[in-house]
């Protein structure tokens, strides 16, 4: 909204306000132990910049009379320390001419009670001076007053309104309709109190009052509007015959310092939670190395070779547990470096199942529990190990926290997903501690031998592997009678799927026949069992285990091969993309390649793609090759190098 200059009938109020300063008025911030001026204005004539501007700068032509420097630097140091200060000095204008100063001042503080700027006031008393009624200083001091970036109310010395800027009408703008000359500081007060976009607290009156005495008695204060803002309120006097509040709104200032508050409890929490976490770690180790080293002596003075085995295997069990401590020890600590990395493909579930039936079967039944697993034909889209993960973690506590009954595996469709669940008949988790499951360091003890079972690390990390896969993994559980598991996996496509099945894999036998490839492996071992694989499918093979045999072999031959499997690295500088590339120009056309490596860094594998090359990861699944062949040969629209 456009600020108009409120008037009296009869009077400018700019004009009242020089009257009321009868002075040359100034704001200044030190920045660098240098001054630097916001705002003046004023009625001395030849003085348009304060003089502690002035002095700062010794080649002005004004200056300090001598014998008043100590006293004016003694009035910059009290100022700027925090303390009112007045005082009377020469000034020697560039004419030689003199001027007799009286100089009061006082510094505003901040929330954090340093001084944020001066506000000054000076007048000459060499001799008796009317107020000024127009000219320069009063367009000087109307253009500051309009300008300020603060708000700015002047009070007279009866402690009625004045003037004001468009800045603090704009800060009290919910009231500022009913500003207008004349109103006391109290109606000004009430009226904030009343307006709830202002306060909204419950004790207007009151707080009108603690204002109204902050304001009286020239002390700061602060508001903090409903919606968020918050004013800082200062309270200045004026050369003795008025005050001026002064508004300026330090919202950002307190955010930060919000933010900065946050912060630091969030550092906090972590460095206890950190501190939490080797104090666990550190307990858990113990246990087991106590035994290990009490059992160890033992075997040494046992004769019974009975016992020694035994000893031994109880060794064996407190070394694996180490292992399961320290391996969840270095996940976190490659979790918390954000070292993790998904490699997300295509592979078939029940291969995946079986492998966690290997891992389980053998716990589960040394503890008399039953571990079954209903297999599945689906094909999925994850991170195959952080997925397992995730799964085991699962099957480990239910494991753990059952003592009698079963654990069962099973996968579920749902929609474009597949669940897959973990179920229990262990002692189950209590509804209110369902929430915090997944936590760090959250351990259900619903027996007191579960004290000894690890660090409460297991689902923590699950929950957050899943969240970097964007799967979804909830819980569900009855006291007594046991709790499940689950993560939804999106559903994948089989044709690009890296682990097979039979009916998948071999029931597309024969489609190879005629097929010539070349295999370029430097592993000889590994060489000659790929080519055996090779020709069972009836492909006519020819290998070679170098870069040099390769050229010589293409180049003497004249061999037209149908497909060239490469391993990525031959040496020191030779690689199997570049051979595949000099094939391709050799023979005029693009030669069907499958690029093999065991180096799984994401930089290269992306290099890889980007050169167009499908990779596979050693070790070499025949399933997954076989399909990535298929496609290569027959129907390579179906590839698509970035996902495969």
């Amino acid at each position: 909204m456009a600020f108009e200059i409120p008037v009296t009938p009869n009077t400018d109020r700019y004009a009242i306000a020089a009257g009321l300063l009868n002075c040359f008025s100034y704001a200044v911030q030190f920045r660098n132990d240098a001054p630097t001026l916001i705002w003046h204005s004023g009625t001395l004539s030849n003085l348009t910049v304060p003089p502690i501007v002035l002095h700062a700068n010794p080649n002005n032509t004004i200056k300090i009379a001598d014998a008043d420097v100590k006293r004016f630097e003694d009035h910059i140091d009290r100022l700027t320390t925090g303390n009112k200060s007045e005082v009377e000095y020469r000034l020697i204008l560039a004419d030689g001419s003199l001027l007799w100063l009286r100089e009061a001042a006082t510094p505003i503080h901040g929330p954090q009670g340093n001084v944020m700027e001066i506000v000054g006031s000076i007048q000459d008393i060499s001799k008796t001076r009317a107020p000024a009624g127009g000219g320069t200083d009063e367009g000087l001091f109307r253009k500051a007053f309009h300008q300020s970036e603060f708000g700015l109310a002047i009070w007279d010395a009866e402690d009625c309104l004045v003037t004001w800027n468009p800045k603090f009408e704009e800060h009290f703008l919910a009231v500022a309709a009913i500003l207008s000359p004349g109103m006391t500081s109290e109606a000004f007060f009430d009226a904030l109190a009343a307006n709830k976009e202002i306060y909204s607290g419950s004790e207007p009156e009151l707080w009108a009052k603690q204002q109204l005495s902050a304001h009286r008695g020239g002390r700061s204060s602060e508001l903090t509007l409903p919606d968020g803002r918050f004013f800082a309120m200062n309270e200045r006097p004026i050369a003795r015959v008025g005050c001026v509040t002064i508004v300026n709104d330090v919202s950002s200032q307190r955010r930060g310092e919000r933010a900065l508050q946050q912060a630091r409890e969030l550092a906090e929490l972590a460095n206890a939670t950190k501190s939490r976490f080797l104090r666990a770690a550190n307990h858990d180790l113990r246990q087991p190395l106590a035994t290990i080293k009490i059992l160890t002596y033992n075997c040494i003075e046992e004769e019974d070779i009975s016992k020694t085995q035994e000893m031994l295997h109880a060794i064996d069990v407190s070394t694996s547990i180490m292992e399961d401590i320290l391996s969840v020890l270095l996940q976190v600590g490659q979790l918390d470096a954000g070292k993790v990395v998904p490699m997300v493909t295509n592979f078939q579930i029940a291969p995946f199942l079986e492998r966690v039936r290997t891992q389980f079967e053998s716990q589960a039944r040394e503890k008399g529990l039953e571990l079954r697993i209903i297999s599945n034909q689906a094909t999925i889209q994850s991170d195959h190990a952080m997925l397992e993960r995730i799964v085991s973690n699962f099957v480990a506590n239910a494991i753990r926290y059952t003592a009698q009954g079963r654990i069962l595996v099973g996968c579920r469709k749902r929609g474009n997903t597949l669940r897959i669940e973990v179920h229990d008949t262990g002692c189950g988790i209590k509804r209110e501690n369902l929430s915090s499951i997944f936590e760090e360091f959250f351990q259900v003890r619903a027996r007191e031998e579960s004290k000894k079972m690890g660090l409460g690390l297991g689902l923590n990390i699950a929950a957050r592997m899943a969240q970097m896969l964007e799967h979804k993994i909830s819980v569900d559980s009855v006291p007594g009678k046991g709790s499940v598991f689950s993560i939804d996996v999106p559903l994948g496509n089989v044709w690009q799927s890296d682990i097979g099945v039979p009916e998948v894999s071999e029931a597309i036998g024969g489609q190879f026949a005629g097929i010539c490839a070349i295999v370029l492996e430097d592993d000889d071992i590994l060489r000659g069992t790929i080519s055996t694989l090779l020709e069972r499918w009836g492909i006519e093979v020819t290998s070679t285990e170098s870069r040099a045999a390769f050229d010589r072999l293409v180049v003497d031959t004249k061999l037209e091969a149908d497909i060239l499997l490469a391993d990525y690295r031959l040496g020191v500088s030779d690689t199997g993309t570049q051979a595949a590339k000099d094939l391709s120009q050799l023979y005029g056309r693009p030669v069907p390649t499958v690029i093999m490596t065991a180096d799984t860094d994401p930089k290269l594998v992306e290099e890889i793609k980007a050169d167009g090359f499908p990779l596979l990861i050693k070790p070499i699944s025949p399933p997954q090759l076989r399909v990535l062949m298929h496609n290569l040969l027959f129907e390579p629209d179906l590839l698509n190098i970035q996902g495969s």
